[in-house]
């Protein structure tokens, strides 16, 4: 089995260097070593510590940032990017399988009534270092409560 020198940094502060997909992926098919001074660096967008490597730089992000070929070699995130060194790769193809998004016989209707709370947003175009706004959105929409006034529900702060 063929020996490849790896490394990660800049993802979030819990992600596992030997506990994610990729390392797992790579493992099946090469004797990983990871060290400090890798033949292929493996980066996120949380950080800038990639730029102090050299040897392969492969930018990776489940966010909707764009690779800087300035800074990489070569790029695995969901967003689409014209340019044979990037691969996109769908979040939940990382995390599980296509079929498990399919749902064959839910009853939204019985679904929804089932539910006595629920609260649900997406937003689009995230990135930590622009509009790190999406954590205090989530902590103000946190704080709307259902109040019942006679058999009406209503939103209240």
């Amino acid at each position: 089995m063929r020996k490849i020198r790896l490394d990660f940094c800049d993802f979030a502060p819990n992600f596992r260097k030997t506990n994610n997909y990729l390392f797992k992926l790579l493992s099946e098919r090469f004797e990983v070593e990871l060290c400090e001074q890798p033949d292929f660096l493996i980066y996120s967008c949380y950080g800038d510590s990639h730029r102090l490597h050299s040897g392969v730089k492969i930018f990776y992000s489940w966010e909707s940032d764009l690779p800087d070929y300035n800074e990489c070699d070569y790029s695995l995130a969901c967003v689409k990017v014209d340019d044979p060194r990037h691969l996109q790769w769908s979040h939940y193809a990382i995390n599980g399988t296509g079929a498990e998004l399919v749902k064959q016989n839910d009853d939204p209707l019985q679904i929804l009534a089932s539910k006595k709370k629920f609260c649900s947003f997406v937003v689009g175009g995230y990135n930590p270092r622009k509009n790190g706004n999406r954590v205090e959105f989530f902590k103000r929409l946190s704080k709307y409560k259902q109040v019942d006034s006679g058999g009406k529900k209503f939103n209240n702060i």
